[in-house]
């Protein structure tokens, strides 16, 4: 009994490691997609970057909430 419950805590660990990691990346690409709007100017490159941003912002949003989840 004793084995499983320590091994569901090393599987909760990992998956909120991988979380993390994945926020992470969220964040990055966010900040990237943020700093290639502040250089365009053909509207159809602009189109891309904003949907790339929105992108990148839900996907962090959706892992934040992941994270907050397993926390409680």
């Amino acid at each position: 009994m004793q084995s499983k419950k320590i091994n569901l805590q090393k599987e909760r660990a990992l998956d909120y490691g991988q979380l993390l990691t994945e926020l992470l990346r969220a964040k990055e690409e966010l900040q990237i997609a943020l700093n290639n709007f502040s250089y365009l100017t053909e509207k159809n490159a602009v189109d891309v970057c904003i949907f790339q941003m929105q992108t990148a912002q839900s996907q962090y949003d959706n892992i934040l909430k992941r994270i907050k989840k397993m926390s409680v």
